[in-house]
């Protein structure tokens, strides 16, 4: 299973490619919060905000996860790129950006 870890301009593309289970937040969220709800997540496969995972990367232990960092949207353009790779390898499908 698939977790998402996201802002709402995140989740809303990744909802609609099958997503299930999504986990919206603001860009505002605090580091404890943030942190309680990553450690809360059961799936070994995580996508997350880039912007929001480097809130708690430095106390994060990847040993048993998979974590997938989003590239931030309003990044140039060739980001996109990066982002269609990340949704191929991890559902296996493209979806236009």
């Amino acid at each position: 299973m698939i977790t998402l870890i996201g802002t709402s301009t995140t989740i809303i593309g990744f909802g609609l490619c099958g997503i299930k289970n999504i986990m919206e937040v603001s860009h505002s969220i605090d580091y404890k919060e943030l942190l309680k709800l990553y450690l809360q997540v059961e799936s070994n496969i995580i996508m997350i905000d880039e912007l929001l995972y480097s809130k708690i990367k430095s106390d994060i232990r990847t040993n048993d996860k998979i974590i997938i960092q989003i590239p931030d949207r309003f990044k140039e353009s060739q980001e996109n790129n990066e982002i269609q790779e990340l949704v191929m390898k991890t559902i296996g499908t493209n979806i236009n950006i």
